[in-house]
């Protein structure tokens, strides 16, 4: 599965860095091409399958206890115990989830309490369509679907793509999350008007009301919820470890691919910018960008933690 896959993407080849960068993204890309694998500019690093006979998932997450909680998009939650897939899913709600074009079950986090309260937080497309941020319930390997408790809706999805989906509990304890601009050409991402929750980066309580400190909630005609905006489809984002810093991966257009450090009442350009390209008043231009002859989707990155990894790789 290509994801997202919304446009005519072709080439390989060199980038073009406009500030010094900041984060190295170690991306892997698993190519389903019979014979042809993968290269990698460090030596000893290789691919190891850690989990098969999965049907295109699509985010993952780790219980405290080590467990791995995988989703599949056509709405199913499967359980990792011990290196071992269990036959039964978690969670199935894909009589409930629509899985079309980019749609689906495309995000997971943990509560902060889930060792005591077995919260899970899943983003997906619902029937309408519309994403949807929903709480369930957790117990043993099982997620209870009558545990389902909504906590943002009627996030646009009508065009089917650009719908982002990644949720996270952030350093400061709240739930973020960033939905694309679903495929509207960026009209949404420059609107702020209450309701407005597409092309930005939310910042919530985990009851899906808007965080406090967040830089629009005094104002009454602006959605609560916005922490930055101008995002085109924001597929995932990370917190650097080291400061808390918010580093998104925004899924350029025809032309360039960027990686954004966010702050707060930030606009980040889209439409009227794409990477550098472009001309936007006021507007935050990326840290990193790298054209079409590079890559063609920024679709994930994190930062190296210390660990087994080299030395100098680590806090890249």
């Amino acid at each position: 599965m290509k994801f997202p896959a919304d446009r005519k993407r072709e080439g390989m080849g060199g980038a073009g860095a406009r500030r010094p960068l900041l984060l190295a993204m170690l991306i892997g890309v698993l190519l389903a091409v019979a014979g042809r694998a993968a290269t990698y500019s460090l030596a000893g690093f290789s691919d190891t399958p850690v989990v098969s006979g999965l049907s295109q998932p699509t985010a993952f997450t780790w219980t405290p206890d080590g467990r791995m909680l995988i989703l599949e998009k056509a709405g199913r939650v499967r359980v990792v115990v011990n290196g071992v897939l269990q036959g039964a899913a978690a969670l199935d709600i894909s009589s409930s989830v629509d899985s079309g074009s980019e749609k689906g079950l495309l995000g997971i986090c943990l509560d902060p309490g889930f060792a005591i309260n077995g919260f899970v937080y899943l983003y997906y497309t619902n029937r309408v369509p519309q994403n949807r941020i929903s709480r369930f319930t957790m117990s043993g390997n099982s997620l209870n679907s009558a545990s389902e408790a909504v906590i943002l809706d009627a996030i646009d999805a009508t065009n089917g793509n650009h719908n982002g989906g990644n949720i996270l509990i952030g350093p400061d304890g709240k739930l973020w999350a960033a939905p694309g601009d679903s495929g509207t050409g960026g009209a949404k991402s420059q609107t702020l008007i209450v309701g407005s929750l597409n092309g930005k980066v939310l910042r919530m309580e985990l009851n899906g009301s808007a965080a406090a400190g967040n830089p629009f909630l005094g104002d009454p005609t602006k959605e609560g919820r916005i922490w930055a905006y101008g995002f085109r489809n924001p597929w995932r984002f990370t917190f650097r470890p080291t400061n808390g810093s918010l580093y998104v991966a925004d899924v350029g257009q025809s032309t360039y691919e960027e990686i954004d450090v966010v702050t707060a009442g930030g606009n980040y350009g889209w439409p009227m910018a794409e990477g550098t390209l472009g001309s936007c008043s006021g507007c935050i231009p990326p840290v990193f960008e790298y054209d079409h002859t590079v890559g063609q989707a920024i679709i994930g990155g994190v930062f190296v933690t210390p660990g087994t990894y080299p030395a100098f790789l680590r806090g890249k």
